[in-house]
């Protein structure tokens, strides 16, 4: 039974997630659970109509198998799930202006449409192949007729010259058949002189009949290649307009994609009212499914769930908004600890390890810009300030001891005391043999020398840098 139970639980919680609501919130108003159940079921069937509807566009389009075509369908029909949540969870009430709905209307509507008009071509499909048929045999005959008018003057003028010439033939033949018969009819006595036998009038028809029959046979001759000629091209005309019906034909078969099918179908719906009373409440449920969690969300009055989801985000902003102050407050806090400490140079009282690092690293660079400043003040004062060429290097307790210390012109403004570790040891060797250790270096006035910092603009005007050096201590 708990198994039950909980299985029933996850799918409440699944459709009630495709309906964009929050589980946690809507689960304390148990008089909302059936309302965004069923939006959430709506959701899911308008996903599933989404992707059979484009499995059967790409059919239509590509000629492919359902099968081929499914997989895109559950893609495109996962988008359309994504983006009809997207504008269910983006909708607040009295907080969405009138253009925002507007738009969102447009796109619902625009997306039934979508989804609805491939559905459709396939509930229409053997009216819609019947209207293409029929379209089909309209366009051959509109192409025959138009074809053989086109070759209709060439076809009369062949036609003609060969009834010419086959009527000149005939004639000559009339005349040879009659002048032979006249020969058969004097040489048996039943026509003519009415002697039977050859005589002086048979021999004369016999040379009419020759001269005839001579006739008809070169007009035979000579006409045998022009009716040739002509009943070829008469044949080939036939065949080219044949030709041209056919790619006509086959052109129309190609053509019998989604746009083709949707204009069948719009005719269909204009010419016949049975079709327009199915395909106008189809498209409208369609319409009404798609817009319906939309139509909800917008004329539906605040429920009980909308209210507690306001007052969530109202509370969850306001904790965010308490702890940011919070957290806002603690890194004041602790700039202002570091802050002071840099101030009074209390560094080393500060307890954590990181903070006396984040000091020191700030002291320094308070140092550096100050150095900056000065140094840039110095150099654009060049009436009154000259570096010079050589740094006078002097150390206490060594009052003989002076040193002069010239540095390389590319890099003299960016040279600290660091840079200069090796002549400091140099130093350190001249005043005690056993070895000395730089303990501290100021300028002329006393002011302390940080050695991470260029060296010259920490420097008095006279350019000279101390040097207090102590002791090794050897164990």
């Amino acid at each position: 039974m708990n198994k039950l139970g909980n299985f029933r639980r996850l799918i409440r919680n699944f459709f009630w997630w495709c309906a964009g609501v929050v589980p946690s919130v809507l689960e304390k108003c148990p008089t909302n659970h059936g309302r965004y159940t069923a939006i959430g079921v709506i959701m899911v069937v308008i996903a599933a109509l989404a992707s059979v509807s484009f499995a059967y566009f790409l059919m239509h389009t590509f000629s492919i198998s359902f099968g081929a075509a499914l997989p895109f369908g559950v893609a495109w029909g996962g988008g359309v799930f994504s983006l009809d949540r997207a504008i269910l969870t983006s909708f607040r009430k009295n907080e969405t202006g009138k253009i925002s709905i507007a738009q969102r209307f447009l796109l619902t509507v625009a997306l039934a449409l979508v989804i609805g008009e491939p559905l459709l071509l396939q509930m229409f499909g053997k009216e819609i192949q019947f209207e293409l048929t029929q379209k089909g045999s309209i366009i051959s005959t509109d192409a025959r007729q138009k074809a053989t008018a086109r070759f209709q003057p060439e076809v009369d003028a062949l036609e003609n010259s060969n009834r010419e010439i086959e009527n000149r033939l005939d004639t000559l033949k009339n005349d040879r058949d009659e002048k032979e018969k006249a020969v058969i009819g004097e040489i048996e006595g039943t026509s003519g002189s009415g002697k039977r036998g050859v005589g002086i009038a048979a021999d004369r028809k016999t040379i009419a009949f020759q001269e005839s029959d001579a006739k008809y046979k070169d007009a035979k001759t000579e006409s045998a290649g022009i009716l040739t000629q002509n009943r070829e091209r008469l044949a080939q005309i036939r065949n080219e307009i044949e030709e041209e019906i056919r790619r006509i034909n086959a052109a129309h078969t190609a053509s019998d994609g989604i746009l083709a099918k949707h204009e069948a179908l719009f005719n269909i719906v204009r010419t016949q009212p049975g079709a327009t009373l199915i395909y106008i409440p189809l498209l409208f449920v369609l319409v009404t499914l798609e817009s319906f969690p939309v139509s909800l969300k917008v004329f539906g009055k605040p429920s009980v769930y909308d209210d507690a989801l306001e007052s969530a985000e109202t509370e969850s902003k306001e904790n965010l908004a308490s702890e940011k102050m919070r957290r806002q407050k603690r890194e004041n806090d602790v700039e202002e600890r570091l802050t002071v400490a840099v101030a009074d140079g209390t560094i080393k009282n500060l307890r954590d390890n990181g903070e006396r690092e984040i000091a020191r690293k700030m002291h320094t660079e308070i140092l550096r810009k100050i150095a900056d400043k000065e140094f840039k003040r110095q150099a654009s004062d060049n009436t009154s300030v000259n570096f010079g060429e050589e740094i006078l290097i002097e150390v206490v307790g060594e009052n003989d001891l002076t040193v002069k210390l010239q540095l390389p012109e590319n890099a003299r403004s960016e040279i600290s005391l660091k840079d200069l570790s090796g002549d400091i040891a140099t130093i350190a060797k001249e005043i005690s043999a056993e070895g000395a250790k730089l303990q501290k270096a100021f300028s002329s006035k006393g002011h302390d020398i940080w050695e991470d910092l260029p060296l010259l603009p920490q420097l008095e005007r006279d350019q000279k840098l101390v040097l207090h050096f102590e002791p090794l201590n050897v164990i």
